[in-house]
């Protein structure tokens, strides 16, 4: 298994806590998209 680095922050920096947040309240929409998506595409009864 490949090793990734881990980088901590201080959770002071005001921009980075209102970007967190953005990204929060976006993620519900892009979920919704998905699985929008999901069920929009038709599954294949045969093999090409």
């Amino acid at each position: 298994m490949p090793q990734h680095p881990i980088f901590m922050s201080s959770g002071n920096d005001p921009a980075k806590n209102r970007a967190f947040q953005l990204a929060m309240q976006a993620f519900r929409f892009y979920w919704r998209e998905l699985s929008w998506e999901r069920k929009r595409i038709i599954a294949r009864l045969q093999p090409l």
